[in-house]
Formats: C-alpha cells, structure tokens, sequence
C-alpha cells in the first residue's frame, strides 16, 4: 500500500476534473488498499487496489456489481484495469457506515432490521439469468 502517494493508472478514469483529496479506507480486506477519490466537481470515487497474485478477483467484483447494477442498491462501476502486477477498481463512492460503526438513535431502525432488509433485498434478486454459477449446486456436484 502507497501510504503518501497514490499513483493512479493512466487510463483508469477520466481525470479531467482535479483530485483535490486521497482518503485512506482502513475497512476491508487486508490485502486490498482502499481509497475514498474526492474531486474538484465534488464526486467521490471509492478505488480498490490489489496484487494481481493476491487472492480474489477485484475484476469477478466489478462483473457482479455491474449485473446488479439497477436491480439492488450498488455502487456503479466505473472503472477496471490492470497495470504493474496491480488490479485496479474505480467506483462511486455511496454514504454510509460500516455495521460495527453503526449507532442507532430514537427512532430508528436496529441494525439487526435493517440487515434483515438488506439480505431480504439480495434474496429477491431473479436469478434465473445470472452468469455467475460458479457456485451452483450443478456446478458443486461435478
């Protein structure tokens, strides 16, 4: 992980507009380096970051998000690239929290509801058209 400087991949976004902040993400897998992207035109991008050797996928992540890209609250894929032995995901950045930091005030939902909600939403997902049945019990029996 590049702790002072992040040098993004020539052809990952467009970088028309001026990055004016890198924020490390310390949540995630350990080893991914993850970034919150702020630019001048006050977008934010998330930016995943692994060696290619590193296991996982960070290209079988943006194939998935982009399927359920309008079917479940995701962030949209923007960018995938591979360059110097690195993989490379550019993503919009959706506000939020992670669940240990989560505080519920008066009135509002417990976290454990609004997971509940959450894999509800997922369960609903058809997926008589998915592409990704790597995981199927056809596939687990060969």
């Amino acid at each position: 992980m590049i702790k002072n400087q992040l040098l993004l991949p020539s052809k990952l976004m467009d970088l028309s507009q001026k990055l004016i902040k890198t924020t490390i993400i310390e949540k995630g897998r350990d080893y991914q380096s993850l970034y919150m992207l702020e630019f001048s035109n006050s977008l934010k991008y998330v930016l995943k970051e692994k060696n290619v050797e590193d296991s996982g996928s960070l290209m079988d992540e943006a194939e998935r998000l982009k399927w359920v890209n309008g079917i479940i609250p995701a962030p949209k894929v923007i960018s995938y690239q591979v360059e110097n032995g690195k993989e490379y995901l550019v993503m919009t950045y959706i506000e939020g929290c992670a669940a240990e930091e989560y505080q519920q005030e008066e009135g509002q939902k417990s976290l454990g509801y609004i997971l509940g909600e959450g894999l509800r939403t997922i369960h609903n997902v058809p997926i008589k058209n998915c592409p990704f049945d790597d995981f199927s019990p056809k596939n687990l029996l060969i």
